[in-house]
């Protein structure tokens, strides 16, 4: 995507590296995947309901944004959706993917995303949307989006899963790339 992106990843990942890190230790999710998804949907921690509710993922608490009491919570919430034997991550094998792109394939396939519900679109989709989608146009648009975040994350941020072997490690990483911001 570029530098601005990838220095505002950076920006993402020096305020809430450490919220991520924490709510990720011991899962299976990619830490380039959650930033990757944190920043994408939460124009990289600038969105109101980031600012405001501490919420990067639009999740929501009936018909209102969820609002929580810190960014680790929201981080923690995220990392329990994919895991919630009631949602159709775990038997799209979201836990289980062997990279972060394929996990993110996988939480795309899965129907996280609708186009239908994405008020944000640029006007070339939607008209796509105004002409009919279907749930494979929604998995591939959100897919390519998350892809070219990914991308970033594993340039300015190349970590793996994080768990108490790595957890320090990947503190370090994450100070000593967002040190020059």
């Amino acid at each position: 995507m570029g530098a601005v992106a990838q220095h505002n990843m950076l920006v993402f990942a020096k305020n809430y590296g450490k919220d991520m890190t924490d709510a990720l230790n011991g899962s299976d999710i990619y830490f380039p995947l959650m930033l990757a998804q944190g920043s994408l949907e939460s124009g990289y921690g600038t969105s109101p309901a980031a600012k405001n509710k501490n919420n990067f993922f639009g999740v929501m608490a009936g018909r209102v944004t969820a609002t929580f009491k810190n960014p680790k919570l929201a981080f923690e919430k995220q990392v329990k959706l994919f895991y919630n034997p009631n949602l159709p991550y775990l038997s799209h094998g979201v836990t289980s993917a062997n990279s972060p792109y394929q996990q993110a394939r996988r939480i795309a396939d899965s129907g996280y995303y609708s186009l239908g519900n994405d008020s944000t679109l640029p006007q070339y989709m939607k008209a796509k949307v105004a002409r009919g989608y279907t749930d494979k146009d929604s998995a591939d648009w959100y897919y390519s989006k998350l892809k070219g975040f990914i991308d970033d994350a594993l340039k300015v941020l190349p970590l793996g899963k994080i768990d108490n072997r790595n957890i320090a490690q990947a503190t370090n990483i994450i100070n000593q790339n967002t040190s020059v911001i």
